[in-house]
Order: structure tokens, then C-alpha cells, then sequence
């Protein structure tokens, strides 16, 4: 019989091959990381764009219910109402009303205010912390009240507002609302900025050197 010759199979790479994967990686590397952060989306902007959503959206519909609020008196009608077993009344009224639209993680307190730093007044479920104003809303009809946010509150990342001495994107911002609920955003802040662009992969520090030409 003829004896047979096995050829033994070779596994594994050579040194030079793996040098050769390396150096193309290397190159793909630095072709697409750049490419990948600029694409990157603003968490900042898209949580803020969320928020300036949620809040008109809430404020349209309690200010337009009439078994919660009077046309001539707004936000100022602090009368009792019953709501889903409660009875918001006085300065929490608005407070109360407001959280029982939101989905949220635990429970509110509309005692007292509260800054966001402090907890706010709830957390909704995706981790945003909110600071409402506990008020009667008996100012002038163009009085603005705010309303506070911090946009990853549970993740307490960079914990800043724009103007808080400390450089760094924020996370924190304010819309105002007024009693017959007309929503602002400070004048010529990251807030106007955030909700007016549609580029939602543009960073902070891009919009403060557009500001700066």
C-alpha cells in the first residue's frame, strides 16, 4: 500500500499579516473617528428640544381646560379642582396639575420650590428633573415664571447653565411661561440657539464661536 503524506494545516497569521491588518485598521481609524464625532448628536440640545415640547405641550392643554383655569384669570385662578382623586389649590396648583401629565419616576412635591440642584419638584422617567414655580401667578400679566430644568438630572454629568462661571456645555436651562401660558426662552441663550437649529450634531462651543463672528 501506498503510504500517505498529510499535509499539516496552518492556523494563525504571520507576523507581517497582522502588521499589514493593523496599518489598514490604523488608516480606516482615522478616516472614520472624525467623521463619527461629527455626527455625533448634541444629548444637551435633543433633551432640551424634548423638554420645550413636553412643557407647551402640558401648558397648552391645562391652560385651555376650563374646569382647571378661567379664560380672564389664567394661571391665577388658584382655586380647588379635582383631578384624578386630587385637589390642587393655591400656589402648588399649577405644580400639581402639571406633574400629573408627566410619566414619572416617583413621586412629585409640590410643597415648596425647589431648585433643581435640590431634586426639583419630580423627575420624569427619562431623568430630566424639573423645578416649577410654586406661585399664585398674581404679578403683572407679562410677568414670566420659570421653569427649570436639569436634562440629565439622574446622570448628574456637568451640572452647569450656561452663565454659571464654569466652562463646559450645560445642562441646565429655563423656559418661562407667563399665567395665560405664553412660553419664552431667554433672550440670545443656548436655549434660543438649541431650539432654533435643526443640526442637532452641533456642539456648544460651535454655537459660542458662531456668537463670537
Amino acid at each position: 500500500m501506498k503510504g500517505y503524506i498529510m499535509k499539516r494545516k496552518r492556523y494563525g497569521f504571520t507576523v507581517a499579516e497582522v502588521l499589514v491588518t493593523m496599518a489598514v485598521l490604523g488608516v480606516l481609524a482615522t478616516i472614520l473617528v472624525p467623521t463619527l464625532r461629527s455626527t455625533r448628536p448634541n444629548e444637551e440640545m435633543v433633551m432640551l428640544k424634548k423638554v420645550y415640547y413636553l412643557a407647551g405641550r402640558t401648558v397648552n392643554e391645562l391652560i385651555n381646560d376650563d374646569q382647571f383655569y378661567t379664560e380672564d384669570e389664567g394661571f391665577a385662578d388658584t382655586s380647588r379642582v379635582d383631578y384624578h382623586g386630587q385637589h390642587p389649590e393655591g400656589a402648588s396648583k399649577f405644580c400639581e396639575l402639571f406633574a400629573a401629565r408627566m410619566n414619572l419616576r416617583g413621586a412629585s412635591d409640590c410643597t415648596a420650590a425647589r431648585s433643581v440642584a435640590d431634586g426639583g419638584n419630580f423627575t420624569t422617567a427619562d431623568g430630566i428633573v424639573w423645578s416649577l414655580p410654586i406661585t399664585t401667578f398674581n404679578g403683572a400679566d407679562d410677568a414670566r415664571y420659570d421653569i427649570l430644568v436639569d436634562v440629565n438630572g439622574l446622570r448628574k454629568g456637568t451640572n452647569r447653565t450656561e452663565f454659571g462661571g464654569t466652562q463646559g456645555a450645560p445642562d441646565r436651562f429655563t423656559i418661562s411661561i407667563d399665567k395665560f401660558g405664553r412660553i419664552y426662552v431667554p433672550e440670545n441663550g443656548i436655549e434660543q440657539d438649541y431650539l432654533t437649529s435643526n443640526d442637532t450634531t452641533r456642539t456648544y462651543h460651535e454655537f459660542l464661536r458662531r456668537r463670537q463672528h
